[in-house]
C-alpha cells in the first residue's frame, strides 16, 4: 500500500490534479508534511480536504502536527473556505490529536478501497475561523 499510496509518480499526479504538500523541515531533515486539497461537494459547500498528515515519531507534541494544520487552514481562508474535512481511521490513536485541535466527528463510514483494503473511518471536520 506504501508504494502505491508515495510513489514519485503517484504524488506527481496528486499534485498535477490540485494536491498542495507542505513540508516540515528541522536542520535539513523533513519530519512531517500535510496534503490538502480545495474540493466541493456542490457550490454551497466548499471544503478543503485534508488527504495525509504525518509527522515523524520523535517530532511529536511539539507543535509540528498544529503547524500542519494551520498551513491547511491559511489555505482554506484564503480561498474563502469555512471547513477542512479528513477521513481518519476510527482506532487510530491521531483520532484524540484532531479532537484537541478543533475537528469533530462529521459521520462514520466503511469504505472497500480495493486490493482488499477497507477504511473504516471517521470523517472529521473543523470549522475555520
Amino acid at each position: 500500500m506504501l508504494d502505491l499510496m508515495y510513489n514519485v509518480d503517484t504524488i506527481a499526479a496528486q499534485m498535477d490534479n490540485g494536491v498542495r504538500f507542505v513540508v516540515i523541515v528541522d536542520k535539513n531533515k523533513t519530519f512531517g508534511f500535510i496534503s490538502y486539497e480545495n474540493l466541493a461537494l456542490n457550490e454551497s459547500e466548499p471544503y478543503t480536504k485534508v488527504h495525509k498528515l504525518y509527522v515523524h515519531p520523535d517530532y511529536h507534541g511539539k507543535g509540528a502536527g498544529k503547524k500542519l494544520i494551520q498551513a491547511a487552514e491559511d489555505a482554506a481562508r484564503n480561498a474563502n473556505i469555512q471547513y477542512l474535512q479528513l477521513n481518519v481511521n476510527k482506532h487510530n490513536k491521531s483520532v484524540d490529536f484532531y479532537l484537541a485541535n478543533g475537528f469533530y466527528v462529521k459521520k462514520e463510514m466503511v469504505l472497500e478501497i480495493g486490493n482488499g483494503y477497507v477504511m473504516d473511518d471517521f470523517v472529521m471536520e473543523k470549522l475555520v475561523k
